[in-house]
């Protein structure tokens, strides 16, 4: 799938690449009368087309023409350009488009608007494109653009698509108005116009954090209301497309064409994942055809007269497409209503065909039907399809005289009709269905005689009142092969005579019509021999069943024949009203059908079918072989259709770039043998289709061909839209290029259907997929005994008729069963040899299997599920009930037994009763809570036949199955009997016995009676006591059409008598969804029917109180109450439940409901196996399990296998964790892993599977000592810690604590050698978060490694990235934030194929699709480090690590998220060590002690004495306790114990202290004053009489630390502090010391600078009149910074005025035109500073959301020192908020210096940041002339030139000449000077 990728939020940045010459920069395009920041570039193809098509395309705001063309490479759109030669236009503005100033609204107004149609007039002109085909796109800024496009140039511009904009007259923040008022705005911009408005593409993320999702809705009001359509939509639909759900909505005209399309990405923000999919947008734009075609015209209302095509195979229509449709009939009431007939525009269909009068045999004898009784019905429809866009094929119908006809009739008929509709362009004529049974020649025919001539006389009858219409001749029922045409060909030669004098004519408007009921294959020879013949071809009717289905339906295969052969075709299904059984709305009947089978064709209405074909094959699905030999299918040669019809990628591009170039499916040259290609870099949930025809069903051996050097990726195959493989796990084989096979084996049904390889876990390569049939049965050939499960009888062969019967060993009960392959079976009677049949054996496990008839796909069973001897045996569509399922066994196995019932005897019991079976000496009881098992035994040997079951709970769901136990072994289980709160049976006079099944979820409901109706009802109930007000729903999955009007509903009923008041909402197969109700007992009944409904279907049936209310729905999402509510009076206490009337006494009506919830139904689960398991290989002999907790879970069974899917060895039960270690494992083996759940109900079933994750290296550093952090896994990778990093408190156990100051742990060199996929995770728990601090960096320096870090500086959030080039060329994962400090944070990053994930607590922060380097790109690293960057300028972590984990494959994100959960098991805690007990007052005792590993908490034990005994005081988590409210001067003892869930350590070794007396107050009234470089501090004595003295401590952090400044104890309340710098702010606080050494607390701080009173103003600028002496630097930076008053131009950032009140100040601006992208810079320069002792004092102002850093430079000694003052990112909340001082000390340079201000964008517009009143101070050097801060001779020189010019008039002689005295004067003069 084509995928773009941006990658900055707010405007949408990519990385541009220069094509060569291909996009051309225009120069002379006229650019008059326009703006001039408009420029335009062309990109004409090689293969331009003549009068070629335009496409403009609008970049983003800060976009470039490169950067968005780039963006339509990535799409396609581009390759499109090249294919289909049409021109692209990019236009290119230095801004956001105007898309919303009068200028650019008016057409013609100057605006940027008019400049893009001046580039489009200069395309056309210059050449010769196509004025009627110019269209328009782009996304975001160009997205709003191309709407308003649209609406200036209505008349320019045929259509647009516009990605994430917003409506003409919008605003990135939506504006809400109605329909009409977005529809005026758009008109009121072309007031006269009144042409043909443009059509439009819309797409929107619902998440879109730039441009609100609700713009695409105000968008699809006014474009829906320009272009004249309802807002509702005509089609929508839900698609899975690269991996992300989106919605699809199309709105369309009356002719059918979309005017309107919206596709919505749900959770997508403004970066689509579908950013310029040509998939979607060139066909849509109609760029995808060649030639003056007009797409928007492609359908006209009425529709034009069909034609014959070139090929001549048949009718076409206006469009060129065949005629496809179902029929209807006026045989019925009334003419199918208009909205009915509207239905089938979106099932792909553009045709109906009317079977308009049913002949009267009689006619014209008296008391006859006259042709022209249903001409108003057939007016109506005539009427409707012509208003509908649709063509109608007009016949006669048979009615009960099929086969026959009456010349007469056909006469007059015509004679009627033909005049009638002649100049209906839209309706074609048929001139009789069927005259004759059944196939040609008429000519020859005497069963009805002179057909032939009937065609003629009525042929020659239409063309004289219709010469234009098209005729349908014949309408052979059986089209026998080439055989048959052959017969035709006479029937048209005698017609060709008769009516054109030439019996070899050329047909211009006639085609034979054909039925198909000589089945597919020869139908379509037939058509290719007629088309041979000359003679075209339309296929009228034809219906059949499908393979595994009773009843008829769509016949796919007849349709599919008819697609190949370009033959127009009708199908026998009916339009609505009657909803009868093979109603075409209904989706088992025909969409289902072709949606599996991946039948397609180009709809002229709506979206579907969805447009597609197998790949290389002609267009046609690649066929099995029969039942030998082998179906391969090259994995690249994947179906055609685009992304979410024939495949699903995640990457933007086809990363191999080979084969399929124009794909996005990852496609590259293969090293397998044979050569070729392979798909590559598969990632989860892609997926890719390939359309087959199953030749023959069965079983398959399915083959895929694997590479990857992972372990647990997985894939899966899906086909007939069921899962055939489940999670298939992909081997790891050592890499992408080792390749090898992997086999399973998988039903397949017959017939076309899509074959579906689902990608679970990537990282795998795929070759080929494979079908063979499988050679190897289920069984042996060999004779046996088949016996039903539910009835217990075998198979008889009664002289040929098949029965079953109680087995006596007797030849007839005997077969021969004989693989033919595929698990197809040769089913030989054993007495007579005679082949009954040809089955296909499907084991269901537990011993029995279906018998499916090869043929037809349909079950063996008992009829009627009887449990007779003498009961036929037949095939129906499987049910998946009892008498449906077989055991195949030896003639001398055991009987298994029969009868089995399970019921409720008390609340506390069930009783089991079954009969008894021949031989059994005894009985195994046995039990589960789960359909499917697993069953335990819970009673042996029993010898009778019944057993009461007491360790049960009342209400639950029970199964039981009983098996015999013989002298020759035990049975076969009988089939389950299951126990529910239900209750069954037959209400009223029902002649056959009902029955109800439940078996899981599913209630199966076998019912007779004549019907629920009138005054008394005859049905089968199932049902539920209930009390009060309720409410039932179900879905009917199917009911059995023994009746149109069989029902199978919810009824809720006041009795059990049969005239009982009710309320009953049902599905039938004929009449819809019916609403009924019986308000008195005895009363007549009343209905609602809602027609054209059927099953399967959602019902719902509430009360309240006594109103009563029936619903039906789709989905069981969107209910519609069918009919009124009904008030009924019926007793609190009624009967709910299922009710089933076969409306035909003498027959069961079989029902399926499902999904039923009533009144305290579904009961509580049962036993639910574990989720989410994950299985680590810690080390080569120890595997570590974990899984989320099963509801109810006592304990859980761990269970093991060497192949995937089992079977599997319990190894350990009853474990009560979640988690578990395996260290029985040998070295090398690959295990699967499941675990159950055992609960009071039983065992559950088995988890899914897991295969275990392999470890590099997992350092859980839970030493308590040394320098090791040992590798858990055995593999030696241990880490060195380095410059001695503690350990401390871990996730689990220790970790490691580094220091932040030089801590790191150090791993070998090449640890992670050869990675070519891998996953790095590790728990943190940060002190504190330094820009550029490392979680790890694997490298060899600084140009190649991989990193994480916890913060980045550019962009302040987590990243990891990878780089082989330095970080210019890092290939980077970013996170949405920083990591956390004070919290263990789980990180993980994966890397496999393209595609890299970081991780944050489980969750998925980043991802990456477009990584190319790995691991194993960076060679052998050295330097591989926890904790330190490869840059030496990097900070160090600060912190704790633990769990650190590096694996040699990527874990999926359900991995990591379990890896986030994983509970490590403890041991006991280790003892404490390292107590310390410190007095720290009169009354506390401070403790502290190192961490336990393992440890949660800690309890604290104190005694008085010496070695106890100790009391527990108190339990902490931490490592630290404060023991208060001591005795003063009085000894305690204490040891501590580290306690976890495991259980308590020994007492550590004791600690003792003496707490102290009480210390003196804190002095008060400390004051602080600044001096020329020093501080003097006074403060009041104290006042007790034991005061030792005073401590003075200084900080220059108001948190401290402090130092103490004083060596000894002060006297005297005072203190000079003369070791400060001037400019530095001092801290200090004052102590009081008494005579026992006792310190009180401090006084409170006080702060102070010392400053230089020498100092003077060296530089200055306030920014009032001027910049003064500092300049903006131009030529080193980006832009200049700003002199501005007032607020900056764009709202939430910037100042509101100067500082201190001022007005003016400097800012630097980053709006667009501005320093807008991350990384530009602004230069403000001072001028050379002389002096020393200096200091830099500013003001600033960083107000705003994409703030970046503000940096003093300084110029010293020829070399710019940056950055030694900096802020970054927001510092302040809001315009108004007060400047902040920076004080910065320049004292340690010495000579002149210079200074500049360096502003850094981050990127974005509300990134403005000011600053004001710079001043420099500092102590000049006096007669320092040139200011290089030292007196000699040049600066005497220069003194002196300038004191004689301007001391003249001190020429002691006056002779203007300096004497050598009065020089010395002046000498003397300046000496005196400069001494100051």
């Amino acid at each position: 799938m084509n995928r773009f990728i941006p990658v900055l939020a707010g405007l949408l940045v990519i990385s541009v690449c220069v094509w060569g010459a291909s996009l051309q920069w225009v120069s002379d395009w006229g650019a008059s009368g326009v703006p001039a920041n408009l420029g335009m570039y062309i990109y004409v193809p090689d293969n331009v087309a003549e009068n070629p098509p335009v496409l403009v395309l609008l970049h983003y705001w800060g976009g470039t023409a490169s950067s968005v063309f780039s963006q339509a490479r990535a799409g396609g759109i581009v390759a499109a350009s090249d294919q289909y030669g049409f021109i692209i236009v990019v236009p290119e503005t230095n801004d956001c488009w105007d898309y919303g100033s009068s200028q650019s609204l008016t057409r013609d107004g100057g605006g940027q608007t008019q400049g893009i149609v001046q580039m489009v007039q200069y395309t056309i002109n210059t050449y010769n494109a196509n004025p009627n085909r110019v269209y328009v796109m782009g996304n975001s800024c160009g997205g709003m653009m191309t709407q308003a496009m649209l609406g200036v140039y209505p008349d320019i511009f045929r259509a647009g698509v516009a990605f994430c904009g917003v409506p003409v007259g919008g605003a990135w923040t939506p504006v809400t108005r109605t329909a009409q008022q977005w529809g005026d705005i758009v008109r009121n911009l072309n007031p006269g116009y009144t042409g043909p408005r443009p059509r439009i593409q819309l797409w929107h993320g619902t998440e879109d954090e730039l441009v609100s999702y609700a713009n695409q809705e105000e968008s699809i009001l006014q474009w829906t209301n320009v272009l004249g359509l309802s807002p509702t939509p005509t089609a929508a639909a839900s698609l899975t497309m690269n991996g992300r759900q989106w919605t699809r909505q199309i709105w369309q005209d009356a002719k059918g064409n979309t005017l309107v399309e919206a596709l919505s990405e749900i959770g997508g923000t403004h970066s689509i994942g579908l950013l310029f999919d040509a998939h979607w947008v060139i066909p849509f734009l109609g760029l995808n055809i060649i030639g003056p075609h007009d797409p928007e015209s492609s359908i006209t209302i009425p529709r034009g007269r069909p034609v014959l095509n070139a090929e001549r195979t048949t009718f076409v229509a206006d469009n060129g497409q065949l005629l496809r449709g179902p029929f209807t009939s006026t045989e019925w009431s009334g003419a199918v209503p208009y909205e009915e007939i509207a239905k089938i525009k979106n099932l792909g269909f553009n045709a109906v065909h009317l079977y308009g009068e049913c002949f009267d045999i009689n006619y014209p004898n008296p008391g006859s039907t006259a042709p022209g009784y249903a001409a108003a019905r057939i007016d109506s429809i005539v009427q409707s399809t012509r208003n509908l866009g649709l063509y109608l094929i007009l016949t006669i119908g048979n009615g009960a005289n099929n086969g026959n006809y009456n010349r007469s009739y056909v006469e007059d008929f015509w004679r009627y009709y033909a005049p009638r509709y002649a100049n209906e362009t839209h309706v074609l004529f048929e001139i009789q269905n069927e005259p004759v049974a059944w196939g040609p020649p008429y000519l020859t025919h005497t069963n009805p005689p002179g057909a032939v001539d009937m065609e003629i006389s009525a042929y020659n009858i239409i063309r004289s009142y219709a010469p234009d219409t098209p005729v349908l001749l014949f309408s052979y029922a059986v089209p026998w092969g080439s055989g048959g045409a052959n017969d035709a060909l006479i029937d048209v030669r005698a017609f060709n005579t008769a009516v054109f004098g030439n019996p070899d004519a050329i047909w211009t408007n006639e085609a034979v019509a054909i039925h198909g009921y000589s089945g597919s294959s020869l139908t379509s020879d037939f058509a290719a021999a007629m088309i041979g013949f000359g003679y075209p071809c339309f296929q009228t009717e034809f219906a059949g069943g499908i393979w595994g289905e009773e009843g008829g339906g769509f016949e796919l295969y007849t349709a599919s024949e008819m697609e190949r052969r370009k033959v127009s075709w009708l199908t026998f299904q009916f339009i609505p009203p009657w909803g009868v059984s093979d109603c075409i709305t209904i989706p088992k009947v025909y969409k289902d059908r072709v949606d599996r089978s991946g039948l397609s064709w180009m709809p002229d209405y709506g979206i579907w079918p969805q447009i597609r074909s197998s790949y290389g094959s002609g267009g046609q699905p690649r066929s099995t072989t029969g039942l030998s030999g082998t179906l391969r299918i090259q994995a690249e040669d994947f179906d055609i259709g685009g992304p979410g019809v024939a495949y699903d990628d995640m990457t933007m591009s086809n990363e191999g770039g080979q084969y399929r170039t124009a794909e996005s499916v990852d496609i590259e040259v293969t090293s397998d043998s044979g050569g070729g290609y392979n798909i590559g870099w598969t990632m989860d949930g892609e997926w890719l289709e390939y359309t087959i025809f199953v030749t023959e069903a069965g079983y398959y051996n399915l083959r895929l061909r694997v590479a990857s050097p992972n372990t647990g990726c997985a894939a899966r195959v899906v086909s007939y839209n069921l899962d055939k493989t489940g999670r298939w796990t992909i081997p790891n084989t050592g890499g992408y290029q080792n390749w090898t096979t992997i086999t399973k084996q998988v039903f397949l049904e017959y017939g076309r259907q899509k074959l579906r390889v689902e990608i679970v876990t990537g990282g795998f390569n795929l070759n080929w997929i494979e079908l063979s049939p499988a050679a190897v049965g289920p069984v042996t050939d060999s004779v046996y005994k088949i016996v039903n499960q539910n009835s217990g009888l075998a198979i008889q062969n009664n002289n040929r008729n098949v029965i079953q019967s109680s087995f006596i060993d007797a030849a007839t009960q005997k077969w021969s069963l004989q693989h033919q392959g595929a698990g197809q079976y040769r089913v030989r009677s054993a007495y007579d040899n005679w082949q009954w049949n040809t089955c296909i054996l499907q084991p269901l496990g537990d011993g029995y299997y279906r018998l499916i008839r090869e043929d037809s796909g349909l079950d063996c069973g008992a009829e009627n599920a009887s449990l007779d001897a003498g009961a036929a045996i037949v095939f129906n569509e499987y049910a998946g009930l009892a008498h449906q399922k077989w055991a195949v066994l030896s003639p001398s196995a055991p009987a298994f037994p029969v009868g089995l019932t399970a019921e409720w005897s008390s609340s506390t019991q069930i009783d089991l009763f079954w009969t008894a079976s021949a031989g059994a000496t005894s009985y195994n009881i046995k039990r589960s809570v789960n359909s499917s098992g697993p069953y335990t035994i819970i009673a042996a040997n029993i010898t009778a036949t019944s057993y009461t079951d007491t360790d049960v709970i009342n209400g639950r769901v029970y199964y039981y199955v009983v098996s015999a136990n013989t002298l020759s072994g035990e049975s076969l289980n009988s089939r389950p009997a299951v126990v529910t709160p239900w209750k069954s049976q037959d209400i009223g006079t029902a002649a056959l016995t009902g029955s109800s099944i439940f078996n899981g979820d599913v209630f199966v409901v076998n019912g007779s009676g004549s019907d629920i109706w009138g005054t008394a009802d005859a049905f089968r109930f199932t049902y539920l006591t209930v009390n009060g007000d309720c409410t039932i729903i179900a879905r009917v999955v199917s009911v059995q059409n023994t009746d149109s009007w069989a029902k199978a509903g919810l009824m809720i009923r006041e009795s059990l008598n049969a005239n009982s008041k009710n309320a009953f909402i049902a599905v039938t197969p004929g009449n819809g969804v019916t609403w009924q109700y019986r308000t008195s007992t005895g009363g007549s009944s009343a209905n609602s029917a809602a027609t054209g409904l059927a099953a399967p279907y959602w019902i719902k049936l509430v009360r309240s109180g006594s109103t009563f209310s029936g619903y039906h729905s789709p989905d069981g999402i969107t209910w519609t109450q069918q009919g009124a509510s009904q008030t009924i009076s019926m007793a609190s206490t009624v009967y709910i439940g299922l009710a089933v009337t076969s409306h035909n006494n003498s027959s069961l009506c079989q029902a399926v409901f499902d999904n039923v919830t009533a009144p305290g139904w579904p009961l509580p689960l049962g036993p639910v196996a574990p989720a989410n398991l994950s299985a680590t290989m810690i080390t080569s002999s120890q595997v570590n399990l974990t899984w989320t907790t099963a509801l109810g879970a006592t304990s859980y069974n761990i269970k093991r296998s060497t192949a995937s899917g089992g079977p599997y060895t319990t190894i350990a039960s009853t474990i009560t964790l979640t988690s578990f270690s395996d260290t029985n494992i040998t070295g090398g083996a690959t295990y699967y892993y499941v675990v159950s759940s055992n609960t009071p109900d039983g065992e559950s079933p088995n988890s899914s599977e897991a295969v275990p994750s392999r470890l590099r290296t997992y350092l859980k550093f839970n030493e308590s000592s040394g320098t090791a952090g040992f590798d858990a896994t055995g593999n030696n990778w241990n880490g060195t810690l380095v410059n001695g990093p503690l350990r401390a408190a871990g996730k689990f156990g220790n970790a490691v604590d580094l220091d932040g100051i030089n801590d790191y742990v150090s791993l070998p060199a090449g640890v992670v050698n050869g990675l070519t996929s891998c996953t790095i995770a590790a728990w943190v728990y940060l002190d504190t978060v330094s820009n550029w601090s490392r979680i790890f960096d694997f490298g060899t320096g600084t140009n190649v490694n991989m990193f994480l870090t916890p913060r980045n500086g550019s962009t302040g959030t987590v990243r990891f990235a990878i780089t082989t080039s330095g970080a210019g060329g890092e290939q980077q994962i970013n996170g949405s934030s920083a990591l956390p400090t004070g919290v263990w944070t789980h990180v993980a990053v994966t890397l496999a194929g393209s595609t890299g994930i970081l991780y944050v607590d489980g969750a998925e922060v980043g991802r990456n699709t477009a990584m190319s380097l790995t691991p194993s790109s960076l060679g052998t690293t050295t330097q591989n480090y926890i904790g330190r960057s490869q840059y030496s300028a990097d900070p160090y972590s600060d912190g704790r690590i633990d769990e650190f984990r590096i694996y040699t494959h990527a874990l999926s994100g359900s991995e990591v998220a379990m890896l986030y959960a994983e509970q490590i098991p403890l041991d006991i805690p280790s003892v404490p060590t390292g107590l310390s007990a410190t007095a720290v007052s009169s009354g506390q005792i401070d403790l502290s002690w190192t961490v336990s590993s393992t440890a949660t908490n800690y309890n604290i034990k104190c005694s008085m004495s010496s070695s106890g005994p100790y009391t527990l005081i108190a339990s902490v988590s931490g490592t630290s306790y404060s023991d208060i409210g001591l005795s003063e001067s009085t000894v305690y003892y204490y040891v501590v114990s580290a306690v976890n869930s495991v259980g308590e350590s020994a007492d550590s070794e004791q600690a003792g202290a003496i707490t102290h007396g009480l210390p003196p107050a804190a002095p008060s009234g400390l004051t602080a004053i600044a001096g020329d470089g020093s501080v003097i501090l006074t403060w009041n004595a104290n006042t007790e009489g034991d005061i030792a003295g005073y401590n003075v401590y200084r900080s220059t952090t108001p948190e401290g630390e402090y130092t103490l400044l004083n060596g000894s104890l002060l006297s005297s309340p005072d203190f000079m502090d003369e070791t400060v710098s001037h400019y530095t702010r001092y801290y200090y606080v004052v102590t009081a010391v008494d005579t026992n050494l006792l310190e009180s607390p401090s006084s409170n701080p006080v702060s102070v600078m010392p400053i230089d009173e020498l100092a003077v103003v060296l530089s200055a600028a306030d920014f009032e009149s001027g910049f003064g002496e500092w300049v903006n630097i131009t030529g080193e930076d980006f832009t200049d910074w700003t002199r501005n008053s007032g607020g900056t131009l764009t709202p939430y950032t910037g100042p509101s005025g100067g500082a201190n009140g001022s007005t003016w100040y400097v800012y630097l601006e980053t709006s667009p035109g501005g320093a807008n992208t991350a990384g530009n810079t602004a230069i403000l320069q001072g001028p050379v500073i002389g002096g020393y002792n200096r200091v830099l004092m500013f003001y600033y102002h960083m107000y705003g959301a994409a703030i970046g850093t503000l940096n003093v430079d300084v110029f010293h000694n020829g070399v710019w020192q940056n950055g030694i003052w900096s802020r970054s990112g927001q510092q302040h909340t809001s315009n108004s908020q007060p400047y902040t001082q920076a004080i910065v000390n320049l004292t340690g340079y010495s000579g002149p210096i210079q200074i500049r201000f360096r502003a850094v964008a981050a990127g974005g517009p509300t990134g403005d940041m000011a600053i004001d009143d710079i001043q420099v101070s500092g102590r000049p050097v006096y007669g320092d002339m040139n200011g290089d801060n030292r007196l000699d001779m040049d600066d005497f020189v220069d003194f002196a030139g300038y004191w004689l010019q301007t001391h003249c008039g001190l020429d002691l002689d006056g002779d203007c000449k300096i004497t050598l005295y009065e020089f010395a004067a002046f000498a003397e003069n300046w000496l005196d000077s400069s001494s100051q």
